[in-house]
């Protein structure tokens, strides 16, 4: 009996010890594993699609993350033919809630037109800490050669921060004289969603002519 009480006496220390460290494993893993309710969003009743646009208007194909309420977008990539046609952008998307780590990319292309995948043609960064307010793109023959992408942070109440971060890539045939209008989002409004207009040239062949934005509040 004493050493069925002795036994009883081992196992019980030892299963807590062995609770305790599942308890800690899966809050590790809790935090660690990416956080899929964010506790900001879109107001998606305040999305606006800006009347203006930067380049020039065509068929448009829309962009939006497979997380429309709680995406943003920080980078776009942009690759050309080999006859100097931009015919492919992508876009990453991160989180507008600093708390999580929701990310997504999506690709708008023309369908049956080649692109360099080796050799990206432009790319514009404001980081993944930030959400894309405004952009500018640089035209040469109704063609895009160049970006600005502007950003701002969102803080951990869900407010934009005042301070506008900056990103350019241009090609050598974007000169100063292409650059079409700077279009954004005003001091309390962020992009939720870009159309990226493209042109034909006339030969079944077409290019990307233009970016215009949807604009939302952050709640």
């Amino acid at each position: 009996m004493t050493q069925v009480s002795a036994l009883f006496g081992t196992i019980r220390p030892l299963a807590w010890r062995v609770a305790s460290l599942g308890a800690i494993l899966a809050g590790l893993a809790a935090t660690l594993s990416p956080v899929h309710a964010a506790a900001f969003e879109w107001d998606v009743s305040t999305e606006v699609w800006v009347a203006t646009m930067s380049g020039r208007a065509g068929t448009a194909i829309e962009a939006r993350s497979r997380w429309p309420t709680r995406d943003g977008a920080y980078q776009i990539v942009g690759y050309e033919d080999g006859s100097d046609r931009p015919t492919r952008f992508r876009v990453s998307w991160g989180s507008i809630d600093p708390n999580t780590l929701d990310g997504d990319s999506s690709t708008i292309e023309i369908p049956g037109q080649p692109y360099n995948a080796l050799n990206a043609a432009m790319t514009v960064n404001i980081g993944a800490d930030r959400v894309a307010t405004a952009i500018q793109v640089c035209l040469n023959n109704d063609r895009i050669k160049g970006l600005r992408l502007w950003g701002k942070a969102v803080g951990r109440d869900g407010t934009l921060g005042n301070s506008e971060r900056k990103s350019e890539a241009r090609r050598n045939n974007c000169h100063d004289s292409g650059w079409s209008a700077r279009v954004g989002c005003g001091t309390k409004k962020a992009i939720s969603a870009l159309r990226f207009h493209k042109r034909s040239d006339g030969k079944n062949k077409w290019s990307f002519s233009g970016i215009s934005i949807a604009c939302s509040r952050i709640r």
